[in-house]
């Protein structure tokens, strides 16, 4: 007869508590064999989530046999919360691929992604857009990226895709974490904001005006975001007094209107004007025009009448003429004769005496500033009786090609900057318009010396220049590893960085910047070397020394700050000059940080017991000279790091920092362990790299205290893990239903 084991996986194979298992048996269908079964009642813990518990069969013909009967279960243990002000399993919703400061641009594409950590069973991620389902498409993420089901569930997510219109300004896009152990969906949303311009305008007025009368028209947009700003322009002429009147429109977007009024037309011997009511919208440069031609209604002045012969005699016919002068359009002449209407009359039209040289309708502004290499095409048009016109365009005395009143220069280069003009003719007269291309680039040739070196308290000033249209800003920055950038000088055209007392605190790399409307250009290196006698740089990484294994070589590094480059040599801690033998070598200095910092370097061959000792390096220039000692130790563990600190802590993630120590062994990497307050089970966290100096953790629970420490290994053993531990505190609240 078998009997049955329980072993609980985890710990190392550990047999259950008896006290949980319950076996029975029972005579088998078989003759003289017997079934036993065997049951395990489990109070499940949290703590018990993904354990594995194996059953195994335990029989004499079983102990020497090649193969075991075992079998296991995994048990995965369901736990419920209530989430107050944050999330734990599922992880709160975190919305990707938008931030609420940002601002959309109609027609482009975006992706929302909105992702939750954790969870089990598995959490469904549902986009829902002004309170109204939009998408229930979860994707589960495993580790590494992967989708095989043996790999480990990280979360999910569900990624939106969202073609923005005009009308996504102001949309809500809520993300909602469900399951079945949630009593209320957990949430996270944003607000979209879509700048676009008006997709049309509307010119309402009367389109006749009497000469010498006024036009009164109004220009509307519809709905923009921002506000579009409106001007006018009168025959190509931008009318400056006209005013804009904004107001919000029903859905959400902006309205603009402008009334212009007060404008006295004069005849100016034309029949029309060509009014352009033009739209702006400040954020996406697009430009909306439209339109609108007011027709010049000119009466006539006099009306005369004769009749031909000036006598006639009954019965014969006498011819009548009524003329009226000049008018526009052409005056309508009806005969009466004692309030009865004539009719038959015959009705003759001439030109008038309105006819005239030609008029502006459109023309180029004095100046068109363009960006070189963009496509131009110049517009001018004019009206006049008779027509056709023809148009002559030129640059200085050249004619040039143009297709009528187009000017189609194509992809413009500086060397198309100069003074244009432009004839409108017809047989009655002309007219001229000139205008002055002024073609705009980027910085170039930014230029500043590459090195400069100073004595202490000397003087130095290094002009930086460059050349572009407009003349560009040019700015003094000192290149630093912290994110702040503070100006030192600029100019426009020059730039000039001036010391007038120069220390060794003066001595780094600064970067001249070019910039104008057009482009930046990359900054320009310049380099300030300040005259100084070597200092012994005792904060870099292994200044006391460093160790090395019986047998091996020993490297030790001597860095110093000098300027002009030192000489080093190398003596014992008895005084005894070092020089190069089979025993010692001592390699050539080199420049580390292409300013100052000088490193000399002693190597110890064959390291023998004796070898550990200190050994003392001069470095020596014009200016003066400094010592540092340097100890070769045997291989040792290392010391944990220093400043173990909390820089960031949100509702699941902890970020944390430290300072790599070497005043021991050099470490190699770290490990990491942590646990929730009440609990004695420690999480540990592998970290390779010993000049690492922080990491963030993920996955934890809101609301929940931990405890954390940190300690450094290497090749030669590990430290002690800092104490007393960090206690942290997660934001959020969490509690844990009955």
């Amino acid at each position: 007869m078998a009997a049955l084991l329980h072993k609980l996986a985890g710990r190392g194979s550990l047999q259950v508590d008896p006290a949980i298992q319950v076996d029975r048996i029972e005579p088998s269908t078989s003759p003289r064999r017997w079934t036993v079964t065997s049951q395990l009642r489990v109070t499940a813990l949290a703590a018990d989530d993904g354990r594995l518990f194996s059953c195994q069969a335990v029989h004499p013909t079983l102990e020497n046999g090649p193969t075991s009967l075992v079998a296991s279960v995994t048990l995965s243990v369901l736990r419920r919360y209530c989430v107050v002000g944050g999330g734990d399993t599922p992880g709160p919703p975190i919305i990707t691929g938008y931030d609420p400061s940002e601002v959309l641009l109609a027609g482009e594409r975006r992706t929302l992604s909105c992702k939750s950590s954790g969870g089990n069973p598995r959490p469904w991620v549902l986009w829902y857009r002004q309170g109204r389902l939009l998408d229930d498409t979860t994707t589960t993420l495993r580790a590494g990226g992967g989708v095989d089901d043996l790999e480990e569930v990280q979360g999910v997510v569900n990624d939106h895709e969202l073609a923005v219109t005009p009308g996504e300004d102001g949309a809500v896009y809520e993300c909602r974490v469900t399951s079945d152990l949630l009593e209320f969906p957990l949430t996270s949303n944003v607000t979209l904001t879509v700048y676009y311009a008006p997709s049309s305008l509307t010119i309402k007025g009367l389109t006749q005006v009497e000469v010498g009368g006024a036009v009164n028209l109004t220009c509307e947009t519809s709905d923009s975001n921002p506000p579009a700003s409106l001007t006018w322009t009168i025959q190509g002429e931008v009318q400056e007094h006209s005013k804009s009147v904004v107001g919000k429109d029903g859905s959400g977007g902006w309205v603009t209107s402008s009334h212009l009024i007060h404008r006295t037309v004069t005849s100016n011997n034309q029949s029309e004007v060509t009014l352009e009511c033009r739209a702006l919208n400040p954020a996406i440069q697009e430009v909306i025009k439209k339109t609108t031609v007011v027709t010049i209604i000119i009466p006539p002045w006099d009306v005369s009448g004769r009749v031909t012969p000036t006598t006639v005699e009954e019965g014969k016919v006498a011819t009548l003429t009524c003329e009226a002068s000049s008018s526009l359009p052409a005056s309508n002449i009806t005969w009466r004769s004692q309030e009865a209407r004539l009719e038959g009359a015959i009705l003759t039209t001439s030109p008038g005496l309105f006819g005239d040289s030609p008029v502006w309708v459109v023309r180029p502004p004095e100046q068109l500033d363009v960006y070189e290499g963009a496509e131009l095409v110049v517009t001018a048009s004019a009206d006049a009786n008779p027509g056709p016109l023809r148009y002559w365009w030129r640059r200085g005395e050249e004619t040039l090609e143009a297709t009528a009143g187009e000017l189609r220069l194509g992809r413009i280069s500086r060397k198309s900057t100069g003074n244009y003009t432009v004839n409108g003719y017809n047989p009655r007269g002309a007219v001229n318009a000139s205008f002055h291309l002024n073609v705009q680039y980027g910085p170039e040739n930014v230029q500043s010396a590459e090195r400069v070196t100073v004595g202490e308290r000397g003087a130095a000033t290094v002009e930086c220049s460059a050349h572009a249209n407009p003349t560009p800003t040019l700015t003094w920055t000192r290149d630093s590893h912290n994110s702040t950038t503070q100006t030192i000088s600029s100019g426009v055209g020059v730039a000039r960085l001036v010391l007038e007392s120069a220390s060794w605190t003066d001595t780094g790399v600064y970067l001249c910047h070019a910039s104008n409307l057009v482009s930046s250009a990359p900054p320009v290196v310049t380099s300030i070397i300040v005259t100084q006698a070597p200092t012994v740089a005792a904060e870099v990484a292994g200044a006391g020394g460093t160790w090395a294994a019986v047998g091996g070589d020993g490297r030790l590094v001597c860095r110093v700050r000098a300027a002009p480059a030192p000489t080093f040599s190398w003596a014992t801690q008895d005084g005894v000059e070092i020089l190069d033998s089979e025993k010692y070598y001592m390699l050539e200095p080199q420049l580390v940080d292409g300013l100052v910092l000088w490193a000399g370097v002693l190597e110890v061959r064959k390291v023998e017991r004796n070898d550990y000792t200190t050994y003392v390096c001069s470095a020596t220039n014009a200016l003066g000279s400094d010592t540092a000692h340097l100890t070769l130790n045997p291989p040792a563990r290392p010391h944990p790091p220093s400043n173990f600190t909390v820089t960031n802590v949100t509702e699941a993630t902890v970020s944390l920092s430290w300072t790599p120590n070497f005043q021991a062994g050099l470490p190699r990497g770290y490990t990491l362990r942590y646990r929730p307050a009440g609990t004695l089970e420690y999480q540990l966290i592998d970290i390779s790299g010993g000049n690492t100096a922080g990491t963030t953790l993920g996955g934890l629970r809101a609301g929940v205290d931990y405890f954390f420490s940190i300690q450094a290994s290497n090749d030669q053993g590990r430290s002690h893990y800092l104490t007393p531990p960090l206690l942290v505190t997660l934001l959020g609240k969490v509690i844990i239903c009955s």
